[in-house]
Formats: structure tokens, sequence, C-alpha cells
């Protein structure tokens, strides 16, 4: 599957400099963040998110960081998020909140990493419906909580031509506390 080979090489890369990129900061989410300058940063109660500005087409290429459960509201997030970390390397996994009539995807874990010392999962998914749209996502446990990191496209090609600014964009991910 292409997704699983997308991120067969990718790993956070530490300390990430490019001096001509943006810093963001989120005060409602705690956390920092650097991004080219063609990338727009936008934030609500629920997301944090950075649009390619130099995407083409009505849906544009995006990174969002969020801190809600990607599993469900009634799922225990530490023993979720330690079943997909523990699953095998480019296995499917199954989140019980994304596995509905109304949605039909295939998530791929690709591999356990770490972003700013914290344990992460690095997941492709590939959503038919709604959709299509394809995302790299990295689940981030901190204490208690799951942070979701995601690359958004709306075909596969965008996905990879994003996908090295996606890589460097979570390298500068820092928790502020």
């Amino acid at each position: 599957m292409l997704a699983a080979l997308v991120l067969v090489a990718f790993f956070i890369k530490p300390n990430f400099l490019n001096t001509s990129w943006k810093s963001a900061a989120s005060s409602h989410f705690s956390f920092t963040i650097s991004h080219p300058p063609t990338w727009a940063q936008s934030e609500d109660p629920s997301l944090f998110y950075l649009v390619n500005t130099k995407s083409t087409g009505e849906f544009r290429a995006y990174i969002t960081v969020s801190t809600l459960n990607p599993f469900g509201p009634n799922q225990d997030v530490k023993n979720t998020f330690d079943k997909i970390y523990n699953a095998p390397d480019n296995s499917e996994v199954s989140s019980p909140y994304q596995k509905t009539q109304e949605t039909q995807s295939s998530e791929i874990k690709n591999k356990n990493a770490v972003v700013d010392n914290q344990p992460a999962v690095l997941i492709s998914q590939d959503t038919i419906m709604p959709g299509p749209y394809y995302s790299q996502n990295i689940y981030v446990l901190k204490g208690d909580q799951v942070w979701i990191i995601r690359l958004i496209a709306s075909t596969k090609e965008e996905l990879l031509n994003n996908q090295q600014i996606f890589e460097q964009t979570v390298s500068t991910f820092k928790f502020a506390n």
C-alpha cells in the first residue's frame, strides 16, 4: 500500500530549523510549532490548523493539531493508545470511533515515534467516505490525553508533495508545559 510506503522512511527529525519559517503558538492548546511562510495559521476552540496557501483547487492540503479523543467518547484513551502503539508496524489498526456506517476508511500503523519526548504512533489513513481524502496522522500520548497532528490532502499525490513539510513541521512541535 502506497500510504504504508510513504512513512517507512518517516521519522521525526530533531531540531529542524529553517530561519525563513514562521513560529506559531497556541495559547488554547499550549504548544508551539514552526511552519513555512506559505502556510496560513488559524485556530478555533477545538482545532489549530495550518493551510498550504499554494495548494490549488477547493480542497487545500492542511495540517491540524487537536486534542479530541480520536478513539471515541467512551474509550479509555491510554489503553486504546497502548493497543495501537503495541500493534506490529505496517498492520491495519481499527479505531472504534472512526469505523462507522457513515465512514469508510483504512488505517495502517506505520511505526512508533517520539514527538517532543512523548510516545507517538504514525498512522496512514485513506478515507473513501466522506471524501475521498488521505492523511498522515500522528497520535501523541501526553499524560492521559492524545494529541493528533495530521496532514490531510485530497489526493495521494498532494499528500506526498507535502510530506517533507509535514515531517519538518512536526519536528518543531513543542508542548508549552
